[in-house]
């Protein structure tokens, strides 16, 4: 038998992922149907008078996926609830939908202009300077908006990768600009005139070695963080997403290629190799490699994050069998 949901827990339609008490009361809902959302768990209450829905997450099948929308509705509510400021950072590359190494520790915003900074509702807010055009409104998304407040702003895509560029790792600065330019969110060029228009800040050495460095060419964040590591490892650098044919023709299309000692880097992305006709295909595809002469390395995510050591020595180890 079919059970319809009550119609008075169907939320009316246009509404946030992230509501106020006033969106609530103008889309006809009472006080009452807002506390017994609350009470039921359809609604969770974000601040005073703000309320993130449930129903609006409950689509997303990726539970990381689902937590990021989540942490960039909330930033969005925010700045709504704090007219002037601008969502930032880490807050701001989950607006985007850019890729983050960690889950962001609190809600990040540029205060206004001479405004107080510091934590306030839950936010943490800095006196970061914008330039003109360094903010924008909140970019379309699938389904619900963030929030309904066209008030609401985000630093650019090329801000954000700069704010982080300066003040975190090489492999949370690749991340990051690796996709915004795989995206196609903005160019490099675009990036490198924020980071020369914001060139006074602190970190701009941590910039000035990130930039050179992005690729659109890496399809991954697992394939950013592990270019970041060869770098920091002083290890010599690969060729990217090089084709490689035999004499039955394509064989594939490797993450990683140091030619001159024909070694092979993969970084294989957790659920890769599911499937086992995928697997096999996979098993055959690398044994082609292996006939071509190349060794072949590969590592996963949990061993680059919790044993990088042991990834490091893997591909040294063949760059020295190779020698």
């Amino acid at each position: 038998m079919l059970h319809l949901m009550p119609r008075r827990l169907i939320d009316p339609p246009g509404l946030g992922v992230a509501v106020s008490l006033d969106e609530a009361l103008q889309a006809e809902l009472s006080r009452a149907q807002v506390r017994y959302r609350v009470a039921t768990g359809l609604w969770e209450t974000i601040g005073r008078g703000r309320y993130v829905r449930a129903a609006a997450l409950a689509t997303i099948d990726d539970e990381w996926k689902r937590r990021e929308v989540r942490h960039a509705a909330l930033a969005a509510s925010a700045a709504s609830a704090l007219p002037g400021t601008v969502v930032a950072l880490e807050s701001a590359a989950l607006v985007h939908g850019l890729p983050l190494l960690f889950a962001p520790r609190s809600v990040e915003l540029v205060a206004p202009a001479g405004g107080w900074t510091g934590i306030r509702r839950g936010a943490r807010l800095h006196g970061l300077a914008l330039g003109e055009g360094e903010s924008m409104a909140l970019p379309p998304r699938d389904g619900p908006a963030l929030v309904n407040d066209e008030r609401v702003r985000v630093t650019t895509p090329a801000r954000t990768w700069f704010d982080l560029a300066r003040t975190r790792p090489l492999a949370h600065a690749l991340a990051v600009g690796d996709a915004v330019l795989r995206d196609r969110l903005c160019s490099r060029e675009q990036i490198a005139s924020a980071a020369t228009q914001a060139a006074n800040f602190r970190g701009c050495r941590r910039v000035a070695r990130a930039l050179p460095l992005l690729s659109p060419l890496r399809e991954s964040p697992l394939e950013s963080v592990s270019y970041a590591e060869f770098v920091d490892w002083g290890i010599p650098l690969p060729e990217l997403q090089v084709t490689i044919h035999d004499e039955e023709g394509f064989v594939g299309r490797v993450d990683f290629l140091w030619r001159d000692a024909r070694v092979i880097g993969e970084a294989d992305g957790a659920g890769k190799y599911e499937k086992h006709g995928v697997l096999l295909a996979e098993r055959r595809r690398e044994q082609r490699l292996r006939d071509l002469g190349y060794i072949v390395v590969r590592w996963t995510w949990d061993e680059l994050m919790n044993e990088p050591w042991k990834v490091r020595l893997r591909i040294l180890r063949a760059l020295h069998a190779a020698a």
